[in-house]
């Protein structure tokens, strides 16, 4: 008899899968930011939360509404609060001192995002929380609270409905996108553990919801995969709240395993052998053998280039080229 020692968690097979030069387009908490960043590691081209982290899913709808439409924010959209400007949409990583510098860098995101939905692309979206923060004198949900006192904000749990609702007319708008729907397996504690619960049951509803609703929306069980089969908190970091890079790495090769088209993961291998090159640091670079490395590693690229012309391989030519030039 065979002893089992984890609780293994399938993912439902995905008829469509993607490749280099698939646009990609990853939106939400940071399970979107963690996919983002090793797609991007791997010369995929996707856009990353052109608004921030986004937790809530209401703010997600909205952001999606706009990177459709366009529509540049204005000066009148951003407000000070202690020595930043913020925006009421984005993540205080767009905030700046100087009101035009967090402007521009909105609306450059926000170009970005809406040149790459005109392609059709595929959406990661992760849901992080149902739990809303609303202006007092407005009743708008906000993206962030960007560290205003509490008592500027009302806190409330969105209903099913709502959720399903926002993301349903979200979605709708964007008939030609192919959507992976995730829920983040990071625990809100500031909302204690039953809302918490509350809050996660609420957004896995609204993605069966939504999964039912649209054929090409599809859910990735990423929740599941560290609550369920890395349950275990050597899965975790020090806060023991967020899961670690080996958690991270695991949820990774499921996703890939799922969505990455056959043919791309040849190229992705290549890449991630060019990367390890890039990352080693010669005891002796101004050795003829590192020379040589360095242009060994310029022919592979021109070959990898021609092999997958999907392939955007400048920023690693620019960087064994950078080095000859410095020896």
């Amino acid at each position: 008899m065979t002893s089992r020692f984890h609780t293994p968690v399938a993912p439902a097979g995905s008829p469509e899968r993607f490749a280099y030069g698939t646009p990609l387009l990853c939106m939400g908490s940071c399970f979107a930011e963690h996919m983002g960043r090793k797609l991007e590691e791997r010369r995929f081209q996707p856009v990353t939360n052109p608004f921030g982290i986004l937790y809530n899913p209401v703010s997600l709808a909205r952001g999606l509404d706009r990177l459709r439409e366009g529509r540049p924010y204005e000066a009148r959209a951003l407000f000070r609060h202690g020595e930043l400007w913020h925006s009421w949409d984005h993540h205080g990583r767009f905030s700046h001192p100087r009101r035009e510098n967090a402007l521009q860098g909105i609306n450059r995101a926000l170009q970005a995002g809406h040149h790459l939905l005109q392609q059709a692309p595929w959406l990661l979206l992760t849901l992080g929380t149902a739990w809303v923060y609303r202006l007092k004198d407005s009743g708008r949900i906000v993206a962030n609270n960007h560290k205003l006192p509490a008592s500027a904000f009302e806190k409330g749990l969105l209903p099913l409905q709502e959720v399903t609702a926002a993301l349903d007319n979200a979605l709708s708008l964007l008939p030609d996108t192919r959507v992976i729907l995730t829920v983040s397996p990071v625990r809100h504690l500031r909302d204690g553990l039953v809302d918490n619960q509350r809050s996660k049951a609420t957004l896995l509803l609204a993605a069966h919801e939504l999964c039912r609703r649209f054929e090409r929306v599809h859910y990735f069980p990423a929740y599941e995969l560290i609550l369920d089969e890395l349950r275990d908190y050597r899965y975790y970091e020090a806060d023991m709240i967020h899961p670690n890079a080996q958690a991270v790495d695991y949820v990774w090769e499921v996703f890939l395993d799922t969505y990455l088209a056959d043919e791309a993961r040849s190229a992705m291998q290549a890449v991630e052998r060019v990367l390890q090159a890039i990352r080693h640091r010669p005891l002796h670079p101004d050795t003829e053998a590192h020379r040589q490395f360095c242009r060994a590693q310029l022919d592979h690229l021109q070959k990898l280039k021609n092999r997958y012309p999907g392939l955007d391989l400048t920023e690693f030519e620019a960087a064994f080229q950078q080095r000859l030039s410095a020896e």
